[in-house]
This record gives structure tokens, C-alpha cells and sequence, in this order.
């Protein structure tokens, strides 16, 4: 495999690993909100 092609996996992996990321963070942040609102009411 030649550099760039190397730094361009690199890079793909990056962006995948961060959408993995926020899409987590998406999910807890709504289970926070759904508890929040049935404990209140």
C-alpha cells in the first residue's frame, strides 16, 4: 500500500470512529431526557 493510500484509511477510519462516537452520545443524551421527563411528571 502506498503512503496516501495509507493516510487516506487512516483518515476514513477517523471520520467512522467519530460517527460511532456522536451517534452513542446521541442515544445517551436521549435516554437522560426521556428519564428526566417521566420522573418529573
Amino acid at each position: 500500500m502506498r503512503r496516501d493510500e495509507l493516510i487516506d484509511s487512516l483518515q476514513t477510519f477517523e471520520m467512522n470512529l467519530e460517527e460511532k462516537r456522536s451517534k452513542g452520545k446521541a442515544k445517551k443524551n436521549f435516554a437522560l431526557l426521556v428519564t428526566s421527563l417521566v420522573v418529573t411528571e
